[in-house]
């Protein structure tokens, strides 16, 4: 009997050993959620208006951030979405921001700048970095900024869109963060988050390339037609961003000056539209 089961393991072992990859167990989706919550508050006087003169700028500030980022993943190929949310404490203007029926197209629903020196000029209204107000009942909607919504998946390499070019290549494609692609820390041309498609190609451990297509404004075929005093085109204008990252020995990396080719086509019509 002994001998009976050893011999049906290891011809269990040889049958597992001699399957298919077919029968190999696909990836589990995976679903991730980071980010951060900022709390901020701040106060001043007579540092707003630029006339110390006047003092009567004064203000006691705070706000709330929140920054989730959720990721869909399965295997190497990944789908983010980044949210953002900042409401300040109390309202500041005509109205809360967001909407219904109280939109007026800026944070707070009022424009943001410093009160000029001149009788009836604009009075400032909500930061720049504000979506909308919480007064009371905080019932404020319509304010969920989308930040990043990208994917990410293998473009070259193994198990990749294109398995036949041997180096790998991680594209993304979709609103992203600049991030490194441009330098290391202090960003030469880029910062921030643009729409576009970037790739990032390893020819060996220490030599990388980064590509970056960022569209900024995009012609549809439907503003090219008709009268051309009418047309609402803000024409066709793009950018291309290459980087080298090198690390020549541990502990020194070097990322050559960016080649930044941008390309943008003069359009009268924005000025008659």
């Amino acid at each position: 009997m002994r001998r009976f089961l050893v011999a049906a393991v290891f011809a269990f072992v040889i049958l597992a050993m001699l399957a298919p990859p077919g029968f190999a167990q696909a990836p589990a989706p995976k679903v991730t959620i980071s980010g951060l919550f900022d709390q901020i508050t701040s106060m001043g006087r007579n540092t707003y208006d630029g006339n110390l003169t006047r003092n009567s700028d004064k203000e006691w500030y705070a706000r709330t951030r929140f920054r989730p980022d959720i990721e869909f993943a399965v295997g190497r190929v990944k789908a983010v979405l980044g949210l953002e949310l900042d409401f300040q404490y109390g309202q500041s203007g005509p109205n809360d921001g967001g909407f219904p029926g109280n939109t007026s197209g800026s944070a707070c629903g009022a424009g943001a700048g410093t009160l000029g020196g001149n009788a009836g000029a604009t009075p400032p209204g909500g930061k720049v970095n504000i979506s909308g107000c919480l007064d009371l009942n905080t019932d404020v909607a319509g304010l969920i900024e989308v930040k990043w919504i990208y994917t990410e998946f293998p473009l070259t390499g193994r198990d990749s869109l294109l398995p036949f070019i041997p180096v790998e290549t991680m594209a993304r494609a979709g609103g992203q963060p600049f991030g490194t692609l441009d330098q290391y820390k202090l960003a030469q041309y880029a910062n921030g988050d643009f729409a576009g498609i970037s790739a990032i190609t390893t020819f060996a451990p220490n030599i990388k390339t980064n590509l970056t297509y960022v569209i900024l404004e995009d012609e549809l075929a439907g503003s090219n037609r008709g009268n051309p005093s009418l047309k609402l085109s803000r024409g066709e204008d793009y950018a291309w961003i290459f980087s080298t990252d090198i690390t020549p020995i541990k502990g020194l990396d070097l990322k050559p000056p960016v080649l930044l080719l941008p390309r943008r086509r003069p359009d009268i019509r924005k000025c008659q539209a």
